[in-house]
């Protein structure tokens, strides 16, 4: 690790690198060539650069950022490997430029998010599995700096690595370390699924393009000045949950794909994944099938070659509507399966049979995970009971009974703490709490509990801060997002500073306190083996850290916990 007087040496050299890029206007000047930003990959190719000295918001970074945009690091599902697992990408001669974004996966119509974001037009495509890098200037091959690596969310069906600013998370971090951001196949052409595909070993396509990623880190991240002993996988919401199924996917041996993980508002049983035999699954690949013009009763091998002939329009505009078929009952198309590649079995029997890579770990969850995803319409407790077991079809009629204990239904119960609605349905904010115990606060409790006792390191967060959410969402699922990334227009921006130097210290020096903010507290280890059975957590609000028990309806959450089960399939 280097000192932080050698980093501030660093961060001079960087400046005065930023320096004469900028012209008289203020303006970056592009970069023709310049040795430090060619990066030679071996057996590969080499790929030049350029640096950056705002967000991608348009805010002065803290010091310039080289950055490698659009590298290919698989070959391109396109054609015959459309629906197929890809390999390395084919060496090169010469050097390529890769100081523009590279294509965005074919997602979900209508999301704009992106655009919004990144403030530019950006080309989709399927041959979109590319990575951007970015490793703050004045640094070179010859360092061995610590490497995250972050998986977008999205409900695998939307989302890119360029929502996430690698170059203002690198330009505020303490110590030097290096971000790897990356694009993954979604929706229809990176999770459909039918037991035949599964048979075959092209289901999971998303999470498979994901493993290609690690692995092509692992071999080139060196060339950049990576250090691939020092890797952390994080990942957030369906990010998240993967980086549960790497977690959960024992490593080759001699070959550590990751050493720490970052899991923000997920897990491996964070939702729903049954096999692909489930027979919601297998409707709705049927419906997509017959919709594109391919048949049910063809072979797999006509199945295939038909999809594989499809125009992507036609797939991307049928996946949209099918979503959106889905969307209100949550039980979404488009979704990673068990019993099958990555997923060998249900994540929950993963957990109990110990097969699992023992490293360590931050673990978080927001106050209001499942705003966003509660309906709004909802009055009476035989439609909140409808939804829930409608995504958990296991649960059962002691459930049931249960549920409307742990969490009162608000018609029938003026003392119940769901009588405000805030301005929605009245069963909105009861399953509001219900979902996010279910699919993210029991998940991530569980998580560090397993870990702490096996003397993992792991470290759990309550977020608590929104970033001009609509009201009614409270303190909503991804509200941390903009601040983990040290982004400087959020609402709080100390509160941004305390979480993303917790999570850069962890990175650099496996542990989240040594370079923490100033205001921040002392991050204590979970343990969930006092006295009580409860673990500490830090939590974060606004203008607040502090250190608090794990508490939150801690009997619904023990509820969930041990009926896990019946929530992953």
């Amino acid at each position: 690790m280097l000192s932080t007087s050698s980093f501030e040496g660093a961060r001079l050299k960087a400046s005065f690198l930023g320096a004469i890029l900028l012209s008289s206007a203020g303006q970056a000047v592009p970069l023709s060539f310049n040795s430090s930003l060619t990066a030679h990959l071996p057996s590969y190719g080499s790929f030049i650069g350029t640096t950056l000295n705002t967000t991608t918001s348009g805010y002065p970074l803290a010091a310039p950022v080289d950055v490698w945009y659009g590298i290919d690091f698989a070959e391109q599902p396109i054609g015959d490997l459309r629906l197929a697992p890809v390999g390395w990408p084919s060496a090169f001669n010469g050097t390529r430029d890769a100081k523009s974004y590279g294509k965005v996966c074919i997602q979900e119509p209508g999301n704009s998010n992106l655009v919004s974001y990144i403030k530019t037009e950006l080309e989709y495509g399927e041959d979109c599995l590319n990575l951007n890098v970015y490793r703050p200037s004045g640094f070179g091959p010859e360092d061995k700096l610590p490497v995250l690596i972050w998986i977008h969310g999205g409900l695998y069906r939307n989302g890119a690595g360029i929502i996430f600013d690698g170059a203002s998370f690198v330009a505020s971090s303490p110590e030097p370390l290096i971000v790897v951001t990356f694009n993954y196949r979604l929706a229809a052409l990176g999770f459909l699924a039918s037991p035949a595909f599964s048979e075959l070993g092209i289901t999971n396509l998303g999470l498979q393009d994901q493993r290609q990623l690690l692995h092509f880190v692992r071999r080139y991240i060196s060339s950049f000045g990576g250090d691939p002993e020092r890797v952390t996988l994080g990942g957030k919401s369906a990010g998240a949950h993967s980086v549960g199924f790497h977690y959960q996917n024992p490593f080759a041996p001699g070959e550590e794909l990751f050493h720490q993980a970052i899991f923000q508002s997920g897990g491996p049983t964070g939702r729903s994944f049954p096999e692909a035999s489930d027979p919601v699954t297998v409707k709705q690949f049927e419906q997509f099938l017959g919709r594109v013009g391919c048949h049910v009763n063809e072979t797999t091998e006509a199945q295939l070659a038909c999809l594989r002939a499809v125009d992507v329009g036609l797939v991307e505009r049928t996946a949209r509507d099918l979503l959106a078929e889905y969307r209100y009952n949550g039980t979404h198309p488009f979704q990673a399966v068990s019993n099958a590649t990555i997923i060998p079995r249900l994540p929950s029997e993963t957990w109990e049979l110990g097969s699992w890579n023992r490293v360590p770990a931050l673990v978080s969850f927001i106050t209001d995970e499942g705003s966003m995803y509660a309906p709004t319409n909802l009055t009476t407790d035989d439609e909140a009971w409808g939804w829930l077991s409608n995504l958990y079809p296991n649960l059962d009629q002691i459930d049931r009974e249960t549920f409307d204990r742990l969490y009162p239904d608000p018609q029938t119960n003026p003392g119940s703490p769901y009588v405000d609605a805030r301005g929605q349905s009245a069963q909105f904010t009861r399953l509001s709490d219900a979902y996010a115990d279910t699919a993210y606060i029991s998940v991530v409790q569980d998580i560090a509990f397993r870990l702490a006792a096996e003397g993992v390191p792991v470290w759990k967060m309550h977020w608590n801060t929104n970033n001009s959410i609509t009201p009614y969402l409270g303190f909503s699922h991804g509200s941390d997002v903009p601040y983990a990334w040290a982004e400087p227009d959020t609402q709080y921006p100390e509160a941004g500073t305390v979480l993303a130097r917790y999570y850069a210290s962890f990175v650099v020096g496996g542990d989240p306190n040594p370079f923490k903010a100033p205001s921040a507290v002392d991050w204590i280890r979970y343990n969930g083996a006092g006295s009580d059975g409860l673990g500490w957590q830090v939590r974060v609000s606004a203008n607040e850290t502090r250190i608090e028990k794990d508490d939150i309806r801690r009997e619904a959450i023990e509820f969930w916990r041990a009926n896990s089960r019946k929530l992953d399939h």
